[in-house]
């Protein structure tokens, strides 16, 4: 079959005949594009844990994550990650792919605008209309899904309650390997002492920090 997408990149584990036969399936993670981020960390470990299917990353800024490109490779299950893409995939009403659609939702992108207009980010006179046009395209592609995942229950009870009673959505915990689990037990180089908090990532208004900072310093006064 004819590449339809060079530039996404594959992943094969070796198989005996046996297991392709019934094990060998064509899992298509969905992305916005290639970074060292979360995203790309949680597909990374969702395609480890998927060592006997054949698992590929497409990108959205790429244009990849097309209903057509998805049915020319021959994807079975569709995992989107991101809403750039979901848009990408089912965004036309007029086509969807052949695979069953499942749409993760990470609740940095669930609570993103929200968080905005409550602290006086979103401005301006075409801030509300945004903010309720995107959650209208959200509600209409997430009911376009044959599954939303949420990786709390407290993430599954606010997609229910934004989004409509009557979506399917499955708590799946978001995973952690060796080497974060074990991270508290080898400090950073320089660090002295115990201490109670460690916050790793990106210094953003969607992370929370300062309203973390703020809680925290509640808490120990």
């Amino acid at each position: 079959m004819k590449d339809e997408c060079p530039h996404a990149w594959s992943f094969r584990k070796g198989l005996d005949t046996r297991e392709r036969q019934y094990m060998n399936f064509r899992i298509a993670h969905l992305i916005d594009r290639e970074s060292i981020g979360g995203g790309m960390e949680y597909i990374r470990r969702k395609i480890a844990a998927h060592p006997n299917d054949e698992c590929r990353v497409f990108f959205s800024e790429r244009g990849e994550c097309t209903a057509a490109k998805l049915n020319a490779w021959g994807a079975e299950e569709i995992v989107v990650n991101h809403l750039k893409a979901l848009v990408q995939l089912l965004g036309n009403p007029l086509k969807r792919p052949n695979g069953r659609v499942t749409f993760v939702v990470h609740g940095i992108h669930l609570r993103k605008y929200d968080c905005k207009m409550r602290e006086g980010g979103a401005r301006g006179p075409c801030a509300l209309p945004l903010y309720w046009l995107r959650r209208g395209l959200e509600a209409y592609l997430y009911h376009r899904c044959d599954r939303i995942v949420a990786l709390t229950p407290t993430d599954r009870d606010d997609i229910l309650r934004l989004y409509g009673r009557n979506l399917k959505v499955d708590v799946e915990p978001n995973t952690l390997d060796g080497w974060t689990a074990t991270l508290a037990d080898s400090w950073p180089e320089g660090v002295q002492g115990p201490f109670k908090y460690l916050c790793i990532g990106r210094f953003d208004y969607q992370k929370g920090q300062d309203r973390w900072i703020r809680e925290i310093s509640k808490k120990e006064k």
